[in-house]
């Protein structure tokens, strides 16, 4: 009898053990997580056993792991602190309805990496779609935000990494996509449409190729900043219809310095100002405006004011409601004479004077 209560004492603490482990290894984090229309928050997130929302499969999710959408459905708003990646495969509809606040936020430490795929935002009263308050590096892919009362996308972290491709900005109150921190943004093949601002910063460094920014209320893609060493590129896009400049860099404050344009090869029509670069008396813009086609303007095509420079060349200017070209209050226009400015109001400011440069 004392070997037969031995052996079942020894078996109680077995499994006992055993059920404990079970339990903890249910409860770790896992590397990969889903999510599903009929899924329920108390699962435990497994393929097996979905989660209904995001923000229950990321508190169950590993740091550095996925959670992946299994089927088209709304999965509602998340606060994301962790690195992690949420994807909805192609064919599958991951939607996140924001009455209020935000719908993606970012805030986590300064080593965070998120990437979000295939995701579609739409504001119901709520602020911004995507908010990177704080992190590393926010990759979004295949994305599409709107209706939001403030920016699309809303990057706010200095020393960030941003890049978006393949994604759309519409009918959002603020910018589509806007910069406000000392970060590096790099945007390809966006539709940026009716939104306050196309794409808009303050500081930092954005790029923008490739991309179609249209019919948005106020200017299609700005740099608005008092911030030196600020630069802004944009290359092979259609920039078309939108109610202010087509592209604008402004720079101003009390702090010495320049801020930095590159505008090559994009199509530039029927908005209020095609390119206008504007300075201060402490820093300007240093502009290289090359290989652009800007018709339409209502009202200059090229034009350059204050402490700021613009090196125009190989660029067609046509049909602009004011100048072709114009330089003023003490802006520089230094061309190669191989722009061409035709049926503009007149092609060439007559207060202007251009700085000719000699060929390489």
């Amino acid at each position: 009898m004392r070997n037969l209560s031995n052996r079942l004492a020894v078996a109680a603490v077995a499994a006992i053990a055993a059920a404990t482990v079970a339990t903890d290894t249910l409860a770790a984090p896992a590397q990969r997580t889903f999510v599903r229309s009929d899924g329920a928050d108390a699962n435990t997130c497994s393929i097996a056993q979905p989660c209904r929302s995001f923000a229950a499969a990321l508190g169950k999710t590993a740091a550095e792991g996925e959670i992946i959408v299994l089927d088209s459905a709304g999965y509602g708003a998340v606060i994301i602190n962790q690195s992690v990646a949420i994807i909805a495969p192609s064919g599958i509809y991951a939607g996140i309805s924001v009455f209020s606040d935000d719908g993606i936020a970012i805030n986590g430490d300064a080593t965070v990496n998120v990437v979000l795929r295939g995701l579609t935002i739409n504001g119901l009263g709520g602020n911004v779609g995507i908010h990177l308050q704080q992190g590393a590096r926010l990759h979004v892919e295949g994305c599409e935000v709107s209706n939001m009362a403030g920016d699309g996308i809303s990057i706010e972290a200095d020393g960030a990494e941003v890049f978006v491709n393949d994604s759309i900005a519409r009918d959002n109150g603020g910018n589509g996509i806007g910069l406000i921190a000392a970060a590096t943004v790099v945007i390809d093949r966006l539709r940026s449409e009716r939104n306050g601002n196309g794409v808009g910063a303050s500081q930092g460094s954005l790029t923008v190729r490739d991309s179609a920014v249209s019919r948005n209320g106020f200017r299609g893609i700005s740099m608005d900043t008092a911030v030196a060493g600020s630069t802004l590129v944009v290359e092979g896009t259609m920039i078309v219809g939108n109610g202010g400049d087509g592209v604008f860099a402004g720079r101003s404050g009390l702090t010495v310095g320049d801020a930095d344009l590159v505008v090559a090869r994009n199509t530039i029509i029927d908005n209020d100002r095609g390119v206008y670069i504007a300075g201060s008396v402490s820093g300007g813009v240093l502009a290289a405006v090359t290989d652009n086609v800007i018709k339409g303007s209502k009202g200059i095509g090229l034009l350059v004011t204050g402490m700021s420079v613009m090196t125009a060349a190989g660029n067609t200017v046509t049909r602009s409601g004011a100048a072709g070209l114009a330089a003023q209050t003490s802006g520089t226009l230094r061309t190669r004479s191989n722009n061409t400015a035709m049926d503009n109001t007149p092609d060439l400011d007559p207060g202007t004077t251009l700085t000719p440069l000699s060929a390489l």
